[in-house]
């Protein structure tokens, strides 16, 4: 596997696998939906690639164990339809047999009432410009006056028919939502809504994402019903903006249908990068180089990519590209060569991080010290503060000077030490001290940022065919 396996969500512990310490949160939110009886939208707004789908497949099951009846609803699979509507209906109805396992009767009725009111619902009325033009009206010199005034008439007539039409069918669809969240609040004992979740909108075609969310607004708007909508707001809000025009007011058009929104948590970093070692197979990678350094190597690539990772804030999804592509350098390099773990952890997060620096680093347009000040800084420092970052210091400024760029920094660091006692003063001596010393010891047993470099661009070939 090149990318981790979706986790498995064991329905009688739904948080067994969960590596991102998600049980807080989804039990909150739990309670929330307890206290809700009114037609309710919640939004979960978090950037694409932090773990939304699995989020919701969490909850949903915990809200099954909790006596919670629930759909799940992904959007982005149904995108092929033309009618969002519909889809919905159709995974609803579909769903009811499981739902109203104890009363099938009454669900196969049910069902049959929602897909005929659906229908009702969808169909539209001929054009008029359609209408005109199958009865000649075009050509207007060849139609007399009153036969322009019948058929506009009868047009008229068909369109408030068709009003009413779907006025009353809207009506019935409603009906049949209130039996249904009736008979399943009856069954279960309780109050609880029936909640709706909607999965990867944003991933959808722009007409489609603003259809779904007005049809679930207002048709579904139904006491007992909850939707929660899985989202990327920003993303959605430049679907709303592609339709709409770029000045169109998205958040307060989005306010409209979701009448709250929750924000996802961070996720724990550390927590993170060590499930992606374990799924991602990394470990048994590393287990099975049989060079002299290889323990080595799997202590420097574990020790760093968790010095680097969590305090960056880097997506989910940006993690795993990166331990994507460092498997992928591990597989195209033969076992009994080193993988050079130093330069492949910092290499590989600034590529997918900020690939112009890593061009300017690999080609030795930019000082090094530019590169430590930019972890420094996207990390509020906590990188550099004790002596794994220190060491980590060394690492950048000796591969800077592989590639020809000698930072002055070094020099800086060698002016600090040569009293051969600065380790006892203060924390910039010994930052000094420790720095130089991984300097002096990388410059004798060398850097490999160039073997390095020529690795990850092979990995390039991989992953661009992934993306294309």
């Amino acid at each position: 596997m090149i990318k981790p396996p979706e986790i498995v969500v064991p329905s009688e512990d739904p948080f067994e696998n969960d590596e991102l310490s998600r049980k807080e949160t989804i039990e909150k939110l739990t309670s929330f939906l307890e206290h809700l009886s009114e037609p309710f939208v919640l939004g979960l707004n978090s950037p694409w690639g932090t773990g939304k789908t699995t989020f919701v497949r969490l909850w949903d099951q915990h809200l099954k164990n909790s006596g919670f009846n629930t759909l799940n609803f992904n959007a982005w699979e149904t995108d092929f339809s033309e009618d969002p509507f519909l889809a919905l209906v159709e995974e609803l109805r579909a769903e009811i047999s499981t739902l109203m396992e104890d009363d099938p009767s009454r669900g196969k009725d049910i069902s049959k009432k929602l897909k005929k009111s659906s229908i009702a619902i969808a169909k539209k009325g001929v054009p008029i410009a359609l209408r005109v033009l199958t009865s000649g009206l075009l050509n207007i010199d060849e139609k007399s006056e009153d036969q322009i005034s019948e058929l506009v008439s009868e047009i008229a007539k068909e369109r408030v028919d068709e009003y009413s039409r779907r006025k009353n069918s809207i009506g019935g669809f409603k009906k049949t939502l209130k039996d249904l969240v009736s008979v399943l609040s009856k069954g279960e004992g309780s109050e609880k809504p029936l909640v709706i979740f909607i999965d990867e909108l944003d991933r959808c075609r722009p007409p489609y994402a603003i259809s779904l969310l007005e049809h679930a607004k207002h048709l579904f708007s139904v006491p007992g019903i909850v939707f929660v909508i899985s989202v990327d707001r920003t993303q959605l809000s430049n679907s709303i903006c592609a339709v709409y025009g770029e000045r169109f007011d998205a958040d307060g058009y989005l306010r409209r249908f979701i009448d709250l929104d929750f924000v996802l948590p961070d996720p724990p970093g550390k927590d993170f990068v060590h499930h992606l070692f374990e799924t991602m197979g990394i470990f048994d990678l590393l287990d099975q180089r049989n060079h002299h350094k290889a323990d080595q190597e799997k202590k420097e690539l574990y020790d760093l990519l968790n010095l680097i990772l969590p305090p960056l804030g880097l997506s989910l999804r940006t993690q795993i590209h990166i331990f994507s592509r460092i498997k992928i350098v591990m597989m195209t390099t033969q076992e009994g060569h080193r993988i050079f773990s130093k330069e492949l952890a910092l290499l590989t997060v600034l590529r997918e991080w900020n690939q112009p620096l890593f061009e300017e680093f690999i080609s030795g347009t930019v000082d090094p010290k530019e590169i430590i000040d930019v972890l420094e800084n996207a990390s509020g420092g906590s990188i550099f503060l004790n002596r794994p970052g220190w060491f980590l210091e060394g690492y950048i400024l000796a591969m800077g000077a592989e590639v020809g760029r000698i930072s002055p920094l070094i020099q800086t660091y060698k002016n600090r030490t040569k009293d051969g006692s600065a380790d006892q003063f203060h924390s910039r001596e010994k930052r000094a001290v420790d720095v130089y010393n991984q300097i002096r010891k990388m410059e004798e047993t060398g850097t490999f940022l160039r073997a390095t470099a020529s690795r990850i661009a092979f990995s390039d070939r991989f992953l661009n065919h992934r993306n294309s």
